[in-house]
């Protein structure tokens, strides 16, 4: 499906044909010579997130410099006990 997003370059976005939740993008040319066509996919949309393995990462430039600290940080299975997102109320 064609979206009228405003990208640089033309783009395709695929969105599931149930729900219409974008799955992927990528440009709708080919590649230049020597590199591989990227696809933006959204992770959350898909079953196997466990099977796909990252080749590269983008947009480093931009990155925040504790972004590759994250193995140095302790890290919890699950939303800890009383620490809920609080509810906006009118």
């Amino acid at each position: 499906m064609k979206r009228g997003w405003a990208f640089a370059t033309a783009r395709t976005v695929n969105a599931c044909p149930e729900c219409g939740n974008r799955i992927y993008a990528t440009t709708d040319e080919d590649a230049p010579e020597g590199t591989e066509k990227m696809f933006g996919i959204r992770v959350g949309t898909i079953t196997q997130k466990d099977q796909l393995r990252s080749r590269r990462q983008i947009w480093t430039r931009s990155a925040q410099p504790w972004i590759n600290d994250f193995l140095d940080i302790p890290a919890l299975e699950t939303q800890p006990d009383g620490h809920v997102a609080p509810v906006h109320k009118e």
